[in-house]
């Protein structure tokens, strides 16, 4: 079975629900996969950008809040894998 790259915008989306056409989009597609679905594959670029984002004047997360992000995103995409490297390096 392959993976699905998960982008940034689709986390940022479903842990902010900041956009009412978008985040319920990302809702679906990370707490309704589809059965016979490819897993996910985070990447660590996206952990950073994520991070950076989400710890931003904009959205003003704290450490701890990021501490319960992280813990949000580990169980809602449980099997995920964390990439050591960009998809397509080798």
């Amino acid at each position: 079975m392959s993976s699905r790259a998960v982008d940034t915008n689709v986390l940022l989306r479903y842990l902010t629900a900041d956009d009412p056409e978008q985040s319920p989009i990302a809702g679906r597609l990370i707490d309704q996969p589809e059965e016979n679905s490819d897993d996910f594959l985070v990447t660590i670029p996206v952990v950073c950008e994520l991070t950076w984002l989400l710890r931003s004047r904009r959205y003003g997360f704290d450490r701890e809040a990021m501490i319960i992000v992280w813990a949000i995103i580990r169980s809602s995409l449980d099997g995920a894998e964390l990439a050591k490297r960009n998809p397509g390096s080798s």
